[in-house]
């Protein structure tokens, strides 16, 4: 919620008048926002990595059984595994993209459009990723998998919920 707030405030830190040394402190703020959501998310793309292997895993064995029933769920992991892999290339397109200098390059209200429309992917980013590793869990759960090792927290708590 707090980054929704920030998000509307630097909108209307483009629509108001207002001096640069303002406007740059603003910018400065919402880019701060920008690297703690990369900061929160990139320690997950390990755990990511372990759900793909896992559900990888579990896809195999539904595919081998016998279970007609079992079988027709592997494509229910296949759809796991692709939502698993567009998140990470999402991520790492967006981190290629991502130019902090470039917003240095621009006037105090151009830098804070960059910066703002930055904000919003990363922060849709941070959405699709809590999304997308509840639903992993949720399938390894279903047929009792081990989720992988990992220090992060569980699905309920990067539901995006916090910031």
């Amino acid at each position: 919620m707090r980054f929704l707030l920030s998000a509307l405030a630097a909108t209307l830190l483009l629509i108001l008048p207002a001096c640069d040394g303002v406007q740059q402190a603003a910018t400065q703020e919402v880019e701060k926002q920008v690297m703690a959501i990369h900061d929160e998310l990139m320690p997950k793309m390990g755990y990511l990595a372990g759900l793909r292997q896992s559900i990888g895993h579990l896809r195999d064995s539904l595919v081998a059984t016998k279970n007609e029933t079992l079988k027709a769920d592997a494509a229910l992991a296949d759809s796991c595994l692709r939502q698993l892999d567009g998140i990470e290339n999402q991520m790492n397109s967006w981190m290629e993209k991502y130019d902090s200098d470039f917003a240095k390059n621009l006037d105090a209200t151009g830098a804070m459009a960059y910066i703002g429309g930055q904000l919003t992917q990363v922060m849709e980013l941070k959405t699709q990723f809590a999304a997308t590793l509840l639903s992993s869990e949720q399938l390894l759960g279903r047929y009792h998998v081990a989720l992988p090792k990992s220090a992060e927290p569980k699905a309920a708590d990067h539901a995006g919920h916090g910031h």
